[in-house]
């Protein structure tokens, strides 16, 4: 039997190109549009509507049976009959009774009829091999398989795929033989046959397969070196080939890298995934909390979100910088068009005050920071060069401020009940900002004032602190070592020391000091590699256990996506379906109460993803399907039994290895 899919169910995206982008054998005898429907002239299919916006809903008019076989039947090499065949068709009976005409028309009626019936099954045959979300590449330019069905309104029978486009291919003048344009994405998309359709990678991560050039391809390994021993850089970065987005194809175009050793310049920098001065087409104000359907849910299951565009003035002035402003705006452009952003309630940014950023860092550093508003670049370059990988700019510290505010003021809300939880899109990030000093890209300690104001303000009593960056937070664990009533537990990559921020309280042996003894919890891998298994494994026999010992009236979240498969810098394996289970094993403490915050992660696909896969998760959504079948790294296991027998001497929860049958 072959496999067939369902009609197409929402086809309200498809745009009918005009004349001039079809492919001769598709527009041929196309009957004039029905009224409501947009073909223009000028090569741009598309309405556009009051706000300049292209891709509205479009209607488009049924192919007719003749164009749908002639399409069919020049698609299967043509249909005429040589001189020498009339004979042999007249013997047959072939035209008996219709006259030479009349039998040849019959006869290329019935071969169009013939070949429109095979093409169909080989595409709803090849079609069922596909699915929504998969990588695929069609034409040389890779993309993402955004539907498939058949039934698609003013194009031939039989089933057809949408792609979704990282970039705008060519100039849309039908150049790609049998496409056309869909509006998913304004002139980022094409619908083509299936079997012009090479799967790179199923959207479950396995490799594409056995047909096409692409197929078996595998992600590039991770070529960014990051910082080895305290005194480096989190931006050590190597240029040319070596630069962070070849640690992922959907961050970058598929060029040869620059070379040398030089610094890399504007010209130099990788293009985005994700261009958001093209996708980030709705305004925040008016796309977060538009669904309707808001107004019907009670405040304890409302998700708030905090995005505000100033938080991207914050930049880089020498060049690429992997922590740049297009990481926020690429998370809202995801959220945005998963319609996830539609059904949060937002939380507006306001900037911290002094007073609440000095509950965990000094008035010098405080006062430092606020004052390089009213500095000139020279001087903020120099500024920069006496600490730990930090860029300024005259915009950053109106950025930190609304950073830091911003978690304060979702917790605040959280707590007070008017949502359940919140999640934050803020930078610049903050867990590795010192007491005393900016430090890895961080000026302020945006998830450490939060905590320390709800304590302060009397939200909550005791609050957890998750941290699943790739690096260690460093700063936020120094702000609460001595404080029994936060908890911190991070999982992070220690390499022995030598994977930043470096120096020994990323091990598991850093505990806290005084009162705070054993409220520092650090799982630390040895090495890269640590993927889902192991982080489900630390959080199932780590994270949890001590979690629901400690009973937090709070949790918050440092949520760094740098562990994410593809990142340039993390070296880690987290898929977003992990990321997604990790969300909700939290989302069962302190009654839901759950704020995320941004921290790190570079490839503008990859923290996009896994952010919204945690959003999808506080929002209620089924869960993400995990690949079960992945055993953990022997070596990164080690690492969680030693957590538990360390700390067995704090927590009731982890019994010591004897008692679990295991060797000391």
């Amino acid at each position: 039997a072959v496999p067939t899919r369902p009609r197409t169910t929402d086809t309200s995206f498809v745009v009918m190109a005009s004349k001039e982008e079809l492919p001769a054998e598709t527009t041929a005898g196309t009957a004039s549009p029905r009224q409501g429907s947009a073909v223009d002239s000028g090569g741009q299919g598309g309405t556009m509507s009051g706000d300049g916006q292209v891709g509205r809903s479009l209607s488009a008019p049924e192919a007719t049976e003749s164009q749908e076989c002639a399409h069919l039947s020049n698609e299967a090499g043509g249909d005429s009959i040589s001189a020498g065949e009339l004979p042999r068709l007249k013997s047959e009976g072939s035209l008996e009774g219709k006259g030479e005409e009349g039998g040849v028309a019959e006869w290329k009626k019935r071969q169009r009829e013939a070949t429109r019936d095979r093409l169909r099954q080989m595409y709803a045959s090849q079609g069922a091999k596909l699915s929504v979300g998969d990588r695929c590449e069609v034409g040389g330019n890779v993309g993402e398989i955004a539907f498939v069905g058949d039934g698609v309104e003013g194009l031939p029978g039989g089933v057809w795929v949408g792609i979704r486009y990282a970039e705008a291919v060519g100039k849309n003048d039908g150049s790609v033989k049998g496409v056309r344009i869909f509006s998913c994405l304004p002139n980022h998309g094409h619908i083509v046959r299936p079997d012009k359709v090479t799967v790179v990678r199923y959207k479950d991560g396995r490799p594409g397969d056995a047909s096409g050039s692409l197929n078996n391809a595998t992600w590039p390994k991770q070529q960014g070196t990051p910082h080895k021993g305290a005194g480096g850089s989190m931006s050590n970065i190597k240029s040319g080939r070596d630069s962070p987005a070849r640690g992922d194809p959907w961050d970058s175009p598929r060029r040869p890298g620059t070379g040398g050793s030089r610094p890399r310049t504007p010209a130099d920098s990788p293009t985005p995934y994700y261009n958001p001065d093209k996708l980030a087409h709705g305004d925040p104000d008016e796309v977060i909390g538009s669904d309707d359907r808001l107004a019907d849910i009670m405040p304890r299951s409302r998700v708030g979100i905090v995005y505000d565009e100033r938080m991207g003035s914050h930049r880089a002035t020498c060049g690429y910088h992997p922590e740049q402003p297009a990481r926020i705006k690429a998370i809202f452009c995801r959220l945005e068009q998963h319609g996830l952003a539609q059904r949060c309630v937002r939380v507006p940014a306001r900037a911290a005050t002094e007073a609440e950023l000095q509950s965990v860092h000094t008035e010098s550093h405080v006062k430092k920071m606020v004052k390089t508003s009213g500095a000139g670049q020279e001087e903020l370059d120099a500024l920069a060069k006496q600490l730990d990988s930090v860029f300024l700019c005259p915009e950053s510290a109106q950025a930190a401020l609304l950073a830091a505010g911003s978690v304060i003021e979702a917790t605040k809300r959280v707590c007070k009940g008017a949502i359940r939880s919140a999640c934050c899109v803020v930078r610049p990030p903050g867990h590795h900002a010192e007491p005393d000093s900016a430090m890895g890209f961080c000026l302020f300690g945006n998830v450490a004032v939060a905590a320390r104001e709800a304590r302060r303000q009397g939200w909550a009593k005791k609050v957890l602190i998750v941290d699943w960056d790739a690096h260690h937070g460093n700063g936020t664990q120094r702000m609460f070592l001595e404080d029994p009533s936060v908890l911190f537990v991070s999982i992070h990559r220690f390499d022995r020391g030598e994977f930043y921020p470096g120096g020994p309280d990323g091990d598991y042996t850093s505990a806290g000091q005084g009162e705070g003894l054993g409220y520092s919890i650090n799982v630390p891998w040895q090495r890269s590699g640590a993927g889902d298994a192991e982080y489900l494994r630390a959080f199932e026999e780590v994270v949890m256990p001590a979690a629901r010992h400690f009973a937090p009236d709070l949790v918050l979240v440092s949520a760094g996506f740098d562990s994410a498969a593809g990142d340039p810098l993390g070296g880690c394996k987290v898929s977003p379906e992990c990321y997604n289970s990790m969300t909700r094993s939290l989302l069962e403490l302190a009654g839901g109460r759950v704020v995320l915050a941004l921290e790190g992660g570079y490839s503008l696909r990859a923290i996009s993803a896994s952010l919204s896969a945690c959003v999808s998760a506080m929002l209620g959504d089924p869960p993400m399907p995990l690949d079960e079948g992945i055993e953990g790294s022997e070596v990164h296991l080690k690492v969680i039994d030693a957590v538990r027998d360390f700390h067995s001497q704090f927590w009731p929860c982890f019994p010591p290895a004897e008692a679990r049958g295991g060797s000391p």
